[in-house]
């Protein structure tokens, strides 16, 4: 495993900032499963099945 390699080679500026960011991960469930996403998500640029995606895509900005 390459981890322990890689936290033996980080200072203590950098581990602090590794511990802060996997603290502000959101926690997995026991079974191992990430959690389900709440929301909806922002699909806005994704064109539905039923649209041309030539014309669509003239609409964007070069």
């Amino acid at each position: 495993m390459m981890l322990p390699s890689i936290l033996n080679q980080l200072g203590v500026d950098s581990l602090t900032s590794l511990r802060r960011l996997a603290e502000a991960l959101p926690k997995q469930s026991v079974d191992g499963k990430a959690p389900l996403a709440t929301g909806e998500e922002d699909d806005d640029e994704v064109p539905d099945p039923g649209e041309n995606f030539d014309e669509a895509s003239k609409n964007e900005a070069n």
